[in-house]
């Protein structure tokens, strides 16, 4: 188990620009991924397809990168985003990985989300490499000097991936080096639950969460591709 605490003030609303207004590397390359998806992964590439009409609207939520206040989605909302990494690693090849991020106020006190990622790889494929599904459940109604949350989040991706959505996990670059032949047949998949503990103080948001994961491995076979 591990402890993340974040700090952060309220800012104005705005959204992050989207992919198309970036330079033409990451174009290139998901041009690249649409034109070798095969009919098996047609779905992520059509989500692709939405990528400029959405918006990182995240005007409600603090920016935190490893953990969350205690602000849901509002109820019947639903948000799509992206978090999109683009690299070209020394010694390795240039590779474009999307995520798309379905987030959902199912209640007021239940906010699920859903990540579906991907990514293409210079020189080598594209592959679907994982989902993974978070769900935050807010404890006490109303607000309180500590507001408890509880967090669940269920994932299964292949070694293949690239999105760089975790802090830990991505050990050196040579995590970046397997070609995507190597690393598709090696899933893992893990459980992780948090209890995050926020407090709103004179227009800052203070946030903390303690963590335990639970995480196994098998190697796909070639009967299950």
């Amino acid at each position: 188990m591990d402890w993340h605490s974040s700090v952060s003030r309220p800012h104005a609303p705005g959204g992050d620009a989207s992919l198309f207004g970036q330079a033409g590397g990451p174009l290139k390359l998901l041009r690249f991924f649409c034109r070798t998806a095969n009919s098996t992964r047609s779905l992520l590439c059509a989500l692709l397809a939405t990528l400029p009409f959405s918006l990182a609207a995240h005007a409600q939520e603090p920016p935190y990168f490893v953990t969350y206040s205690h602000l849901l989605e509002e109820p019947g909302n639903l948000e799509i985003a992206t978090k999109d990494t683009t690299a070209a690693p020394h010694d390795a090849n240039a590779y474009f990985s999307p995520t798309m991020e379905f987030e959902y106020g199912a209640t007021a006190w239940w906010t699920t989300e859903v990540y579906v990622q991907g990514q293409a790889t210079e020189h080598d494929s594209s592959v679907f490499t994982g989902f993974r599904w978070e769900n935050r459940f807010r404890v006490l109604q109303g607000d309180h000097f500590i507001n408890p949350v509880l967090y669940v989040e269920y994932e299964t991706v292949n070694h293949a991936d690239k999105s760089i959505l975790e802090v830990t996990g991505h050990d050196s670059i040579a995590d970046l080096q397997i070609t995507n032949a190597e690393g598709r047949p090696d899933i893992e998949h893990s459980l992780e639950t948090k209890l995050i503990l926020s407090s709103n103080a004179k227009g800052w948001n203070f946030s903390g969460s303690r963590r335990r994961i639970r995480s196994g491995c098998r190697r796909q076979s070639m009967q299950d591709r």
